[in-house]
C-alpha cells in the first residue's frame, strides 16, 4: 500500500518514456482541495542573490506552477525602448540593427510609476521615458586605441515634464549593465551616432523585449533510488551518468561504493540506461507535487519582486474568474 501511494505521487522515468504521468481524478487530488492547500502548501527559498532566486514549491499542482512561469514571462509589465529616432548614424551597423540592439537593452525603472501609452497619443511624463545618445569618435590615427565603443553607459536620461522630481537622486532611470556596460556598436575615427530613444510600458505578451526575466523555469523534484549495492568500477560509471554532486563515492570495507548524495541536482538525463548492468539497478522518478523553481532577472526588478508581482497578477486573475462565475450563478 505504501508503495502504491508513493507511485501515485511520482512520475516514473523510463528509458524512452514517462509513465504514471496523469494526476488522477480531481476527487483524489488533495492539492486541489482548499483546506489541504492552506495546511500543507510550503515555499522554501533555496538560494537568493541580486539576479537569481531558486525556491521550491511543495504540495501544489503542475498547472499552478506553470501558470506562475507563464505570468513571469508574459504578464509582468516593464519599461522598454519602443521608439528610436535616429538623427545620424555613420557606424558600421545599419539603422534597423542598431535600433533592434537598443530595444533589447533592459531599462531599470519601476514600471508602476507609469501608465500604458494609448496608441496614437504623443509621449508624456506619465507614460514615457526618453534617453539621448550622441557619441562621435574624433578623427585621428588608425590605431585600435583610436576607436570608440558605444555602450549603454553613454545614454543620458532626459526628464519629460516633472519627471526630475519623481526620482530620488541616485535612483534615476538608467540602462542595466550586465557586469559591464553593454557594447552596442563601435566607431572608427570620424564616425558618429546621434539618436533619441523612448521607453514605453508593456509586457512580454506584446514583445520579448518587455520580459523582466532572463529565464523562468521549474522542474519536478527528482528522486533516485539504488535498488542494489553498486561498487568498484560500476560505481564510478554510475557517478558519471549524473550531474556533478548527485552520486557520491565512499569507501566501505576498502571498496568504493556509490550512494545518492543530492538528487536535487539531477537533470533526468537518463544516461544510466546506456549501461545494461546499471539500468535495472536504478529507479528514476519525479514528484508530481514538489517543484524547484528558478527565476533569473534581467536586472530591471529584483527576483523577489518579480515573484511577488507575478503572484499578485495570478490572484487578480483568480478573483476576476470568481467574479464572472458568481455573475453566471446569479443570472441562472
Amino acid at each position: 500500500m505504501e508503495h502504491f501511494d508513493r507511485l501515485k505521487s511520482r512520475i516514473i522515468v523510463e528509458e524512452h518514456s514517462l509513465t504514471n504521468v496523469t494526476t488522477g481524478h480531481p476527487e483524489e487530488r488533495n492539492v486541489l482541495k482548499l483546506d489541504f492547500f492552506k495546511k500543507n502548501f510550503k515555499i522554501n527559498v533555496l538560494s537568493l542573490d541580486e539576479s537569481r532566486i531558486v525556491f521550491e514549491l511543495i504540495n501544489i499542482e503542475f498547472s499552478f506552477v506553470n501558470a506562475l512561469r507563464r505570468v513571469l514571462l508574459s504578464e509582468v509589465p516593464t519599461m522598454a525602448f519602443d521608439r528610436i529616432v535616429i538623427l545620424n548614424n555613420t557606424s558600421v551597423l545599419q539603422d534597423e540593427i542598431l535600433a533592434q540592439r537598443i530595444g533589447l537593452c533592459p531599462v531599470k525603472v519601476d514600471p508602476d510609476l507609469f501608465t500604458e501609452r494609448t496608441e496614437g497619443t504623443e509621449p508624456s511624463e506619465k507614460d514615457a521615458l526618453e534617453f539621448k545618445l550622441h557619441i562621435k569618435c574624433e578623427k585621428g590615427g588608425k590605431r585600435e586605441s583610436d576607436r570608440r565603443d558605444v555602450t549603454t553607459a553613454d545614454f543620458v536620461w532626459v526628464p519629460l515634464g516633472d519627471q526630475a522630481n519623481m526620482f530620488v537622486e541616485g535612483e534615476e532611470p538608467c540602462l542595466v549593465d550586465v557586469e559591464s556596460p553593454i557594447v552596442l556598436t563601435k566607431l572608427l575615427p570620424g564616425q558618429e551616432v546621434d539618436l533619441i530613444a523612448q521607453c514605453f510600458k508593456s509586457n512580454g505578451g506584446d514583445h520579448a523585449k518587455f520580459q523582466p526575466v532572463a529565464t523562468a523555469w521549474y522542474k519536478p523534484l527528482p528522486q533516485i533510488v539504488l535498488k542494489r549495492r553498486i561498487a568498484g568500477e560500476a560505481a564510478r560509471r554510475l557517478q558519471s551518468c549524473f550531474s556533478p554532486g548527485v552520486i557520491d563515492i565512499h569507501v566501505e570495507n576498502g571498496e568504493e561504493v556509490a550512494r545518492v548524495a543530492n538528487p536535487r541536482l539531477d537533470t533526468i538525463s537518463r544516461n544510466v540506461f546506456k549501461y545494461d548492468d546499471l539500468s535495472d539497478s536504478v529507479e528514476l522518478s519525479m514528484a508530481k507535487d514538489h517543484f524547484i523553481f528558478t527565476v533569473e532577472s534581467t536586472g530591471i526588478l529584483s527576483p523577489v519582486d518579480l515573484v511577488k508581482r507575478a503572484i499578485r497578477i495570478l490572484i487578480t486573475k483568480a478573483q476576476r474568474m470568481l467574479h464572472e462565475l458568481n455573475k453566471f450563478e446569479d443570472a441562472s
